[in-house]
């Protein structure tokens, strides 16, 4: 029985896994944030976004959820481009096996609108990763349209999604829109 029950537990805490983020800019600049959490996600999308005609890469492994509630870092802006963001990585950043969640953590108490990704930059690449958590309060938005889990502004070009799960985003928008699952 003891040995049952420690597998039993060993086995549950092998399912959750710590958050780390690993980007470059495609120059010369990289970093790691080991242990990460939300708020560390722009900071990195942003550095690995400032090569110079490069593309940067960020890599995240494990999964990232906002504080209930905090609304200064909400919707995660991949703002200039020329960017590969991926999921799914080994906690050293040379296997990628899966994918990472990106939790927005839903519904606010100041009744705000959130996405989990907005691309307004060009040449965008997402994969291996779970979009969740995006909420949209009637009232909150600009109309029909709205994107709750990821959204683009009509400027954003070459953008590829790749093994993208979005899911459990909400609104109670009047207007019939929504924005995956």
């Amino acid at each position: 029985m003891k040995r049952i029950l420690f597998a039993l537990i060993l086995g549950a805490a092998s399912l959750t896994r710590a958050a780390s983020i690993r980007w470059d800019d495609g120059d010369s600049r990289t970093g790691t944030v080991d242990p990460a959490v939300w708020t560390d996600l722009y900071p990195a999308i942003t550095n690995a976004e400032v090569g110079t005609g490069t593309v940067g890469t960020v890599k995240l492994s494990g999964d990232f959820k906002r504080t209930k509630g905090n609304t200064a870092d909400a919707t995660l802006t991949i703002a200039s481009g020329w960017v590969n963001v991926s999921g799914g990585w080994s906690s050293d950043f040379l296997t990628q096996n899966g994918k990472s969640t990106l939790d927005l953590n839903g519904e606010n108490s100041a009744n705000n609108q959130f996405r989990v990704l907005y691309i307004a930059g060009t040449n965008v690449v997402l994969s291996n990763l779970v979009v969740t958590g995006g909420y949209l309060h009637y009232g909150g938005g600009t109309g029909p349209g709205i994107a709750i889990g990821l959204g683009s502004s009509q400027s954003a070009r070459g953008v590829v999604l790749s093994d993208l799960v979005i899911s459990n985003n909400v609104t109670d928008h009047g207007f019939g829109s929504g924005g995956g699952g």
